[in-house]
């Protein structure tokens, strides 16, 4: 039957040819039609079909990385497979290769499975929880190996024949069901063998299911199934010939009626079978197969009906003329070997040749972009600029180009056009940069050419746009003494390399400065910036901008606004904390308001040092008390007191808030940590006479000396307490679980604040009124014991604490320090 090729758009002509191999390939798989993904050697490449050309991103080079950590990646890969985003890859060697597609330039995961050499492999492309399995050609103990890649768990199916002579693999796939022939049927793996066999194994068999003869001593190389599963074609390259079975009954089927006997295809004008695909085409609107061999591709219209298989036509590629239809195949640059089809919508054929070259084949336009490159070469497209793009197509029709999107033409169209010759220089109209139709960063650009029956061809380019940074957005301004504060929204363009800060008196001029006041680089995180300027005048206003600068040096707009529009602005004046504010100037630790020693002063601050000097003693003591009070676990023994108990030790830390409104307003109205260690006399465990050093450390936002506005400086506020307290503990009976206690003293507080620099300090004193709970912990087992009779310790408590003080310096003017304290801390008697 003679078919004329010019009438229907089935992949046709060889329209490309590329070299990008050392040897021919030894398997190639597609990924969606996006990715061509092939190995050849201990290689993996993967070529871009969007532009016929190595993708950018690669599997690693297969090498041994044993000796820095990672996985010794060698062995020739004899088979690719793809399930999801996972490339699994099979090599002579053994192992398997697991390969991320999502992040392929990651190191592969290396499985040995093994000590031999493996064959092709095919996954189950099922998404079940239990679809989960690779089958592997076992070349060493002509074995298929059934793989769960979820538990890693093998099972192995050994080959054999009807006399149980072993059988070596060739070739294999997996035909998921159901299908149109059978609904219920269960997904099968077929595999191939140089003896004329072809074993059949069931999804979760462990054993061959069925044994398809198709003559004795034949080589099977290779095999396929159409789209909906229902058919599978072997090749057989002893005979030169294609043997079509049901998968449905597992029977041949007889593919020429005319002739009795149940006959394969036959492929007469080709030899040395090499490969098969099949593909559903658009135009016809019918079901090919694509069979590689040493004269090249021939072409089989397998005429698949909606009844069932029927007599498949082989399409003749050269008929000389002479209207003989003697099925020629479709001849190639070079022998092909491998073949792999695209989807019926992409509508390409590919093929690896002897010659270490992928062959393109096709009836779409095939269109080639000059030099590769766009008008801008090397350059960037950014604000204001343009570019052509200058191609060449096999077909005329007509173009568009498109950025973005993908090979499907779902992209933004930017020209369009014709082309009137074939294989001729065709430049599109300028292209001018616009911020709605191009992104920062890469940008693909697609030139898709259709010829006058609506086939479809395209080449693509990528190009680097590389705009200025969008305009800063000011969200707020502030001042400082000397110096404004500016607080932006964080731009998140991926060059963003710093921020531009200018202010001035006029501003006019901001409009033309180009010598920043200062500069911030960009953070790394965060949704806003907060930028300072230094070195200013007190009292005078000024206009603020900032504009953004990325890596290469473009230049955003400035933006000089507050959002609702009025200009960014801010007047620098002195700023003043706590003391300032409340009218404290400050003493010397035992000097107030120049008369001189105070006696009450004196005591207190002799006091304080003796405690200290005590503490240092106690401190090594005190240490080991608290280690082995918490390296002790409970028990209910109770101890006599063995020896006196005349002092007391307490370690304690809290929340300090102060009680005045200014105080608060500065330091906030809670809470600052607080620490204190307190050193005491006792006096028949009821009484007590002590003295506390502490310290608290607190700061907050400075405020304008004149308008009182909060400004963004910032102070410091340290204080160091000092405190003597008598003291009534309600301690009545010997190993009394709790005693409750009250207090109360003198304060004498240290203070000093700082200013960006600016110092004051003093003193301020008080009263305080303390009660809490002192809890025994001398129940833990053995400790009261063991702390009386080794160190002396009588008692150890867990405290809890309120304790309100006036300091205020009695009523005196200044800083009022009147705080309230809550704290917990351990309390040992000795």
């Amino acid at each position: 039957m003679f078919v004329s090729l010019s009438l229907f758009a089935f992949p046709d002509q060889e329209k490309a040819v590329s070299t990008v191999f050392d040897s021919q390939a030894t398997s190639m798989i597609l990924d969606e039609d996006r990715f061509l993904m092939v190995s050849f050697g201990d290689d993996i490449l993967r070529i871009d079909t969007e532009t016929f050309a190595l993708a950018t991103d690669q599997v690693p080079v297969l090498i041994d990385n044993s000796d820095d950590g990672g996985a010794d990646l060698t062995g020739n890969v004899v088979g690719l497979a793809i399930r999801g985003d996972t490339l699994f890859a099979s090599q002579s060697d053994g192992d398997f290769l697991t390969i991320d597609l999502s992040d392929i330039t990651a190191e592969p995961v290396s499985t040995n499975v093994i000590d031999g050499t493996l064959g092709p492999l095919v996954v189950d492309t099922e998404g079940g929880p239990d679809d989960d399995k690779l089958y592997i050609l076992d070349k060493t103990n002509n074995a298929v190996i059934i793989r769960d890649i979820g538990d890693g768990t093998d099972t192995v199916i050994n080959l054999v024949d009807d006399l149980g002579a072993v059988i070596a693999p060739v070739s294999l796939v997996f035909v998921p069901f159901p299908t149109a022939s059978s609904s219920s049927a269960t997904d099968k793996v077929y595999v191939t063998a140089n003896s004329g066999l072809v074993f059949v194994i069931n999804e979760g068999g462990s054993a061959v299911a069925a044994t398809i003869s198709l003559g004795t001593n034949k080589e099977l190389p290779a095999l396929a199934a159409t789209p909906e599963g229902n058919f599978l074609l072997v090749v057989n390259r002893t005979d030169n010939v294609v043997h079509v079975i049901d998968t449905a009954t597992d029977a041949e089927i007889d593919a020429d009626p005319g002739v009795v006997g149940t006959d394969p295809i036959s492929l007469p004008q080709n030899g040395a079978l090499q490969s098969v695909v099949v593909t559903d085409v658009t135009d016809p609107g019918d079901t090919y197969a694509y069979v590689t061999g040493s004269e090249g591709i021939s072409v089989i219209d397998l005429n698949i009906g909606t009844t069932g298989f029927s007599e498949p036509t082989v399409l003749d590629f050269n008929d000389g003329g002479s209207g003989d239809d003697d099925d020629d195949p479709l001849v190639l640059d070079s022998d092909p070997g491998l073949i792999v089809a695209s989807s019926a919508a992409d509508g390409y054929v590919y093929t690896s040749n002897g010659n270490a070259t992928i062959s393109i084949v096709t009836d779409n336009p095939f269109v080639t972009i000059a030099g590769g490159t766009t008008s801008l070469g090397d350059t960037a497209l950014t604000t204001g600029g343009s570019f052509t793009v200058t191609f060449q197509s096999d077909e005329t029709g007509t173009y568009r180009v498109l950025v973005g999107g993908d090979r499907t033409a779902n992209g933004t169209e930017a020209a369009t056009g014709t082309v009137d010759a074939v294989d001729t220089d065709v430049t599109t109209a300028s292209i001018g940069f616009d911020a709605g139709l191009f992104e920062e960063g890469t940008n693909r650009i697609f030139v898709f050419v259709t010829d006058a029956q609506g086939n479809r061809g395209r080449a693509a380019v990528d190009i680097t746009v590389d705009t200025p940074p969008p305009q800063v957005e000011i969200v707020g301004t502030s001042f400082g003494n000397e110096k404004i504060f500016v607080e932006f929204n964080r731009l998140t363009v991926a060059d963003m390399d710093r921020y531009n800060i200018y202010v001035d008196t006029d501003p006019s001029v901001l409009a033309t400065r180009t010598d920043p006041n200062g500069t911030l680089a960009q953070p790394s995180s965060g949704n806003t910036v907060e930028a300072d300027v230094a070195g200013l005048t007190n009292g005078v206003t000024y206009f603020i901008a900032v504009e953004g600068v990325d890596q290469t040096g473009n230049i955003g707009l400035k933006g000089t606004t507050l959002p609702g529009g009025t200009p960014a602005t801010a007047t620098p004046e002195v700023t003043i904390g706590l003391a300032d504010a409340t009218g404290e100037t400050g003493c010397g630790l035992v000097r107030t308001e120049g008369r001189g020693l105070r006696t009450e002063s004196f005591v207190i601050l002799l006091t304080g040092i003796v405690s200290l000097v005590l503490f240092r003693r106690r401190m090594k003591v005190s240490f080991f008390l608290v280690v082995l009070l918490l390296s002790t676990q409970s028990s209910a023994l109770i101890a006599k007191e063995l020896t006196p108990q005349w002092w007391s030790l307490e370690f304690k830390g809290g929340a300090w808030m102060p009680m005045n409104g200014t105080t608060k307003d500065f330091l906030g109205s809670c809470c600052g940590p607080t620490g204190a260690v307190e050193f005491g006399f006792l006096y028949k465990s009821k009484f007590g006479v002590e003295v506390g050093v502490g310290y608290i450390g607190e700061g907050g936002r400075a405020v304008g000396a004149a308008s009182g506005a909060v400004s963004r400086d910032k102070f410091d506020f340290t204080m160091i307490p000092i405190q003597n307290s008598f003291t009534f503990r309600a301690d009545f009976k010997e190993d009394q679980l709790l005693v409750p206690y009250a207090k109360f003293g003198l304060d004498y507080l240290i203070f000093r604040e700082n200013i960006q620099g600016d110092v004051t300090k003093g003193v301020k004193l008080g009263l305080h009124a303390a009660g809490g709970l002192q809890i025994l912990l001398d129940k833990i087992e053995d400790l009261s014991t063991t702390l009386e009779s080794s160190l002396g310790v009588n008692d150890v408590y867990f405290t809890l604490e309120g304790r309100y003080a006036w300091v205020d310096g009695f009523g005196g003017s200044g800083v009022d320090l009147s705080n309230l304290t809550f704290s917990g801390g351990f309390l040992f008697e000795f």
